[in-house]
């Protein structure tokens, strides 16, 4: 649960390097704007991204399942909320979940192998 907590509080500060350390050196992300693979590509990533006004990526309480054969292996599972705030407002601009394929590299510290954003539709999108 923290490196959940990590990969939200780094993205919205912009951290691209606390980002990409989040996953494996061979990490990848799925999201909307495609897949990014390794480290050096996911930092990449987060400093082109363009800055949100208030950007806030809020995750629900993972469901996490340990692999029954490797300890050090794990799947989980967690919704997000990704509001924008403006001067006038908060609306959602993106709802949708996370699949994520975990690996413990180190006793108590976890790292996102793949994380897959699965965004909802929206209506006449």
């Amino acid at each position: 649960m923290a490196l959940m907590s990590r990969y939200g509080l780094t993205l919205d500060c912009r951290d691209a390097d606390g980002w990409a350390a989040c996953f494996t050196d061979d990490g990848v992300f799925e999201g909307r704007l495609g897949t990014v693979r390794g480290r050096h590509t996911l930092r990449q990533y987060v400093e082109r991204k363009e800055p949100d006004p208030a950007p806030r990526h809020i995750s629900g309480i993972p469901s996490i399942d340990p692999d029954p054969h490797d300890p050090t292996r794990a799947t989980a599972t967690c919704a997000f909320v990704y509001p924008q705030t403006s001067r006038d407002a908060t609306v959602v601009d993106t709802a949708g979940h996370y699949r994520d394929a975990l690996v413990r590299v180190q006793p108590g510290r976890w790292l996102f192998e793949r994380r897959t954003m699965v965004a909802d539709k929206a209506p006449g999108r």
